[in-house]
């Protein structure tokens, strides 16, 4: 039995797995992504859970996959973004970490091990698949013929600023003002309805003020609508996951409205389904392990 180490990097917090060669899951965690220390220090405690993982199952780590907001260069391990993981920007995480553990570490973008963890989690045998996460921001994850979609040079596309038809106050850090993200995030979602409702995105939609709530729904379901068809128009995608930390906020409110609006607009390219993700804030941690495993299979 080999071990393979998870961790799915965070703005808040550092989720962490132990699996097994068979995929089963043996130990789950977190910690502060920035504690006093700032990123060194959860650097450190990463090597000291890994250290931890194998003391218990007295048996060495074989490798560590990391997933993490991007972009991420997946050839060097480094993050390449200050405004979502502040301190880590510049940092490269295989170079910290790979050569103290003594094993191969890999770096990717936390759309794609959570799309990667949901696939394996949930045994989605369709080979055309996307993963959308919604939380700090917005993650965008594509598969084509059963293979990571990605942008020449190994990097991960930033499909979450892509344009939508609504706009929010204010701009996000990619200069735009109706980029997926700056609407659709769980930030830009909570701080929209803070700021025009005064009242919690739930408060809303569940509230008495009938014409209040289906304006504010309308307006996510537009904005979600115009995202998933783009991308789904383009890239054929079967199944199309909803995850990250507000994935039952959008499969209790937004999924449903959604998946009829794109079976009236795609009939000529085929149905695309959508579906809640399972595995949900495991599923990063959990697809980084997966991709870990399938590493040292390759080698």
């Amino acid at each position: 039995m080999s071990l393979f180490v998870g961790f799915d990097i965070g703005g808040t917090s550092i989720k962490h797995m132990l699996i097994d060669s068979s995929y089963t899951v043996l130990h789950t965690g977190s910690f502060e992504t920035l504690g006093p220390g700032g990123p060194d220090e959860a650097l450190d405690t990463m090597i000291s859970i890994v250290h931890s993982y194998e003391a218990q199952e007295r048996q060495k780590v074989q490798c560590v996959g990391i997933g993490c907001t991007g972009p991420v260069n997946i050839y060097t391990g480094s993050i390449q973004n200050p405004y979502t993981l502040p301190g880590f920007e510049g940092k490269s995480l295989k170079d910290r970490l790979a050569p103290t553990l003594g094993i191969p570490v890999l770096v990717e973008n936390d759309a794609n091990t959570a799309h990667v963890g949901e696939i394996h989690y949930c045994g989605i045998t369709q080979e055309n698949t996307m993963m959308i996460t919604f939380g700090t921001g917005v993650g965008v994850s594509l598969r084509m013929q059963g293979e990571l979609f990605r942008t020449p040079g190994g990097i991960h596309p930033e499909i979450g600023h892509m344009t939508v038809s609504v706009s929010s106050p204010g701009k996000c850090y990619c200069s735009r003002t109706n980029c997926f993200e700056h609407v659709l995030s769980g930030t830009a979602i909570n701080a929209y309805a803070t700021a025009t409702y005064g009242m919690t995105p739930e408060a809303i939609l569940e509230g008495e003020d009938r014409e209040k709530a289906t304006e504010f729904l309308d307006r996510l379901v537009t904005a979600t609508t115009d995202a998933i068809s783009t991308l789904a128009m383009i890239f054929s995608s079967e199944v199309v996951i909803l995850g990250g930390g507000m994935h039952q906020f959008i499969g209790n409110y937004i999924l449903p409205p959604v998946q009829d609006r794109l079976d009236d607009m795609l009939p000529v390219y085929g149905r695309t389904t959508l579906v809640e993700a399972r595995y949900g804030a495991l599923s990063g941690s959990y697809g980084a392990a997966v991709m870990a495993a399938h590493t040292m299979q390759n080698l």
